[in-house]
């Protein structure tokens, strides 16, 4: 990115945009990097205008949301880094059962209202980091469900600028994935749920999160699951069963709580986690057979 290209993004942002920015302090694992420029974007119409600009001068961008299911390598990311705020990181309402939220707002900041509203079926994302626009970009899903599951529509913004409304029963969802062009951006999303009493939402909701303490390590540095579970059988259990729990390179831990999980001990380097991921899949598929592959989404150099 030149000097002339770095004067037009600030001029489009208004000042909100870091260059050179250290990407360890965006990310769960808090490892990583540099990024030419992290922009943050307060409105559909900045959105727009950014994504178009970096289109036609054909630079790279990518939104992260909080930053978890990412490994961003030591030598940082060349493009812009993009992360929704504002209007796009706020629940506008609800009409019904409806519910409309910006792609920015973090499972959390849903869950709780939807507790608050006695809408159910978003339980099952408790304690699972990141956005809903994350969400749904890789169809995350724990305990049977899937957030594909619910989404009515959703609105993007394509690389080349153009905002769009995909509705939820023309997205291809699968396992950890969906149609949602890859490098497009989901500012809103729209999702479909029913009524139940707040009660029982939040004991649900508890519930999930007591499992998720009692199972993870989430009193580390990590990115949520690493692998895929591959078809009738689970990442962990075929990693714990290689003997992997504890294993160590560098600053990187595979977590001794959950073997589909790497920590960071404190000091960890993005090289010393893909060394890790790249020696688990290797061990595994010297003892099952079957090859691992990674859920978390690994980017820059």
């Amino acid at each position: 990115m030149n000097n002339r290209q770095k004067s037009a993004l600030l001029e489009i942002l208004n000042d909100s945009v870091i260059f050179d920015a250290e990407m360890a302090s965006y990310s769960t694992l808090r490892a990583g990097g540099r990024a030419e420029a992290l922009c943050f974007i307060n409105s559909l119409a900045l959105l727009t205008a950014v994504m178009g600009f970096l289109n036609r001068e054909s630079i790279n961008c990518m939104a992260i949301g909080k930053g978890s299911n990412l490994l961003v390598m030591d030598q940082g990311i060349k493009g812009a880094v993009l992360i929704l705020k504002g209007e796009l990181a706020n629940i506008r309402g609800r009409s019904g059962n409806l519910v409309t939220a910006g792609g920015g707002v973090s499972n959390r900041e849903l869950i709780k209202y939807c507790i608050q509203e006695g809408l159910s079926d978003m339980e099952f994302l408790a304690g699972v980091p990141g956005t809903i626009g994350g969400a749904v970009m890789m169809n995350a899903g724990a305990y049977g469900k899937e957030t594909g599951d619910y989404i009515e529509k959703i609105g993007i913004v394509t690389s080349s600028g153009i905002a769009e409304e995909l509705f939820g029963s023309g997205i291809n969802f699968s396992y950890r994935g969906s149609s949602v062009p890859e490098r497009s951006v989901i500012y809103s999303v729209t999702i479909k749920l029913r009524n139940d009493e707040r009660a029982q939402i939040k004991e649900r909701v508890e519930k999930n999160l007591s499992m998720r303490r009692a199972s993870q390590p989430l009193d580390m540095p990590n990115c949520g699951s690493v692998f895929k579970n591959p078809q009738g059988d689970f990442a962990a259990r075929l990693i714990e069963a290689s003997g992997l729990k504890g294993f160590k390179i560098g600053g990187a831990m595979i977590s001794r709580k959950h073997a589909n999980f790497i920590v960071n001990m404190g000091d960890a380097k993005a090289s010393d986690i893909l060394a890790l991921i790249e020696a688990a899949r290797k061990r595994v598929k010297e003892d099952s057979g079957i090859v691992l592959e990674t859920e978390v989404r690994v980017v820059g150099q």
